[in-house]
């Protein structure tokens, strides 16, 4: 077990991000029928793309399975349920587009509440990424 303590860099903002997480919480009306309310969080994390994303092509679509690893002292939720209630997995906002909760990783012996998540795309097609200088 790690004898560090890191919530100091991954929660300050020279290296951290202010993410946005929505939190969906399923309530099922008096007619029966379930509707989504969202709460949108704004914790520091960092989040890091993986290398290896494979374009997946069919006959009348393509599309870029993304994945988004998200550090954060922030306890991210898959689908779930606090007893009374029960919740969709969180979405994470990032660079302007949706991924969601895939999977969680208690990394709190890294520091009190720290997780570790992995995310993917939820949109078709992405934003592009910034080139700078580059051509476009």
């Amino acid at each position: 077990m790690p004898d560090i303590d890191v919530s100091d860099v991954l929660c300050d903002p020279m290296f951290a991000e202010q993410l946005t997480v929505q939190r969906r919480r399923e309530v099922v009306g008096s007619n029966g029928r379930t509707t989504v309310s969202v709460k949108t969080y704004k914790p520091y994390g960092v989040a890091l793309p993986q290398q290896g994303d494979a374009a997946q092509r069919g006959p009348d679509h393509q599309n870029l399975a993304r994945v988004l690893e998200v550090h954060a002292q922030f306890r991210l939720r898959g689908p779930s349920t606090d007893g009374t209630s029960e919740f969709q997995p969180d979405v994470v906002i990032w660079n302007g587009d949706p991924y969601v909760v895939v999977r969680i990783f208690d990394s709190s012996h890294y520091g009190a509440g720290f997780t570790h998540a992995e995310c993917i795309s939820q949109a078709s097609l992405d934003h592009a990424p910034e080139t700078g200088d580059l051509p476009q």
